[in-house]
């Protein structure tokens, strides 16, 4: 069983990147791609290793791609998902 916080209509979980300690994450279910904010990657020396452009809601933006080994969540059956990118935004 995953241990979870249910606040302001969102879901949060605790998690672990690149073996890093654990934080808040938002878990969003219908999303494709993981994302990272840019200040969190920073912090935990998590390297923009390309950028892409993409249309978004009356516009088009930019973000910035990266790679992780891991994001482990305890309590999610002892094997950590692997991820070969992460979106930083």
């Amino acid at each position: 069983m995953v241990p979870f916080d249910y606040s302001v209509r969102h879901v949060w979980v605790k998690a672990s990147v690149n073996g890093g300690p654990l934080e808040d994450f938002l878990v969003d279910t219908g999303a494709s791609i993981t994302v990272l904010d840019s200040g969190y990657a920073a912090r935990r020396g998590i390297a923009v290793e390309g950028r892409i452009q993409g249309p978004g809601a009356g516009q088009t933006g930019g973000a910035s791609l990266s790679q992780v080994d891991s994001i482990v969540v305890p309590g999610a059956g002892g094997v950590p998902p692997r991820l070969s990118q992460v979106l930083i935004a």
